[in-house]
């Protein structure tokens, strides 16, 4: 469950607002100033975070600068009863997704919010595709120093361990690639959703559901025919 930090010092808009985030899906931790949201940010991991602007520990907007330097990448949404130039254009320098005004509507903040949450989870995904790649380097590195170093040695081991390093990223790489797929269509959320439009992606949900279990069936045998036609269906 994705988890939302809200800091609001109006109690009524507090209390409800969180209440409805929890209705829609979502693990909402509900504090009552930038004190309290920075004191949450430094205890545990969250996918978005909203806030008011005029309450205690977030003057000259201190708690929305603490943000991307406690938890990098974390996107803000603010909420606020006293909009003003000033505000609205140092957000811009900092990791504002929306700046919305009261009263808010749920609809376009649930909106953003799933936006907010999606931005996240990609690039905690990036990042971990970042680095599978740079160990993957790794492994590879060490088998070219071995074979340049043993050039008597027998090249069963090498190529088992090529095989089964290239055969760990690669379904690494598909479960991710999966994962922001499913994401992103999670995100789209029209009332109609035009078939044309969706039917891409969710083909290609499919077709890497059949990558992933035509791998682990074959991650042993590598066999020939399975392997072309799991190349067709991606291709």
């Amino acid at each position: 469950m994705k988890k939302i930090l809200f800091a609001e010092d109006d109690e009524t808009s507090r209390l409800s607002i969180a209440r409805l985030l929890e209705l829609a899906g979502y693990e909402c931790i509900a504090v009552c100033d930038g004190v309290a949201g920075k004191a949450a940010l430094q205890a545990q991991e969250f996918d978005c975070v909203i806030s008011d602007l005029n309450m205690q520990g977030n003057s000259d907007l201190e708690f929305i600068r603490s943000v991307p330097q406690i938890q990098p990448g974390l996107s803000v949404i603010v909420v606020t009863g006293y909009p003003s130039v000033e505000t609205a254009v140092a957000s811009l320098k900092l990791p504002v997704l929306a700046y919305l005004t009261k009263p808010v509507k749920f609809e376009e903040l649930k909106k953003h919010v799933c936006e907010a949450v999606f931005r996240h989870a990609l690039l905690r995904q990036f990042n971990k595709t970042r680095v599978g790649l740079e160990e993957w380097r790794s492994d590879l590195a060490k088998l070219v120093d071995e074979l340049k170093e043993s050039p008597r040695a027998s090249m069963g081991d090498p190529v088992d361990v090529y095989v089964t390093v290239t055969y760990r990223n690669i379904l690494a790489s598909l479960l991710g690639l999966r994962t922001v797929v499913e994401q992103s269509l999670s995100i789209r959320t029209p009332e109609q959703p035009n078939v044309s439009q969706m039917e891409t992606p969710l083909l290609l949900i499919e077709a890497l559901r059949d990558a992933i279990a035509v791998l682990e069936k074959t991650k042993d045998s590598f066999r020939s025919r399975d392997l072309g036609d799991l190349r067709h269906r991606l291709e």
